[in-house]
């Protein structure tokens, strides 16, 4: 036996509709439930957060004062120099690094950051701060483990390390006598 649905006046439209639930036609219920789980676009649960960044002035002003300092625009006009300019040799595992000049993704993998981006953000566009390496070791130094490191003995992480040291602490000199 089935049961007759009659049509009844909607809560929401006020019109005479087949009611879907709690007195409300499907389109109507569907609004509701929607802002029960998203909120109002006034309320602040709908509302996305912000993400907090440096002023654009602020940002403008380091990007602008990099520029300036270093004398390249954009890390890829540093790459494009120290491939120009650079040994085409990874100082570490002894590599030749020219079957990666021709191919642009590989030219950008293999230029390596002594100090990271985020923690020396003056010495991004430093052509000191950027060797040319090898891939792997690369990928090793930046999310290697100590086991990637062993799987390579001939490899020399030592002066790698060795030169991180230094760079933090010529970095450190630098922000000192830039008032950074």
């Amino acid at each position: 036996m089935r049961i007759k649905i009659k049509k009844k006046e909607c809560k929401g439209c006020h019109t005479e509709q087949y009611i879907f639930s709690h007195g409300l036609c499907k389109r109507c219920a569907s609004i509701a439930s929607f802002k029960s789980r998203h909120g109002t676009i006034s309320s602040p649960r709908y509302k996305t957060p912000i993400r907090k960044r440096k002023p654009s002035y602020e940002a403008n002003r380091t990007e602008q004062w990099l520029k300036a300092h270093w004398g390249f625009n954009s890390q890829i006009e540093l790459f494009d120099y120290l491939w120009d300019n650079r040994p085409l040799t990874c100082p570490f595992t002894g590599e030749n690094l020219l079957p990666y000049k021709d191919d642009m993704l590989m030219r950008r993998v293999c230029c390596a950051h002594v100090l990271p981006k985020g923690t020396a953000t003056f010495y991004k566009l430093n052509p000191d701060n950027v060797l040319l390496v090898h891939p792997e070791f690369h990928r090793i130094v930046d999310q290697g483990t100590f086991k990637d490191r062993g799987d390579h003995p001939s490899w020399d992480f030592k002066s790698w390390d060795l030169m991180v040291e230094m760079k933090k602490k010529e970095y450190e000199k630098f922000k000192e006598m830039y008032l950074l």
